[in-house]
């Protein structure tokens, strides 16, 4: 469990620093106009649907 969770960690520290620089517009900024799935569609819905999961992982793993 422990292994698992310091993965998760670095996935995290990587994922800040490749966001890092972005700013309130990019952040808005449609990715895909025409998909279907609302966690898709633009960057900010896509690090959302990111963190989501990460947390339900990470909560399910440490049961």
């Amino acid at each position: 469990m422990g292994a698992l969770l310091d993965e998760y960690q670095k996935a995290i520290n990587e994922l800040t620093l490749t966001i890092k620089g972005l700013n309130q517009d990019d952040l808005k900024l449609y990715i895909d106009d025409e998909t279907n799935d609302d966690d898709c569609k633009s960057v900010q819905t896509i690090l959302s649907h990111i963190v989501q999961s990460g947390y339900t992982y990470v909560v399910e793993i440490r049961k």
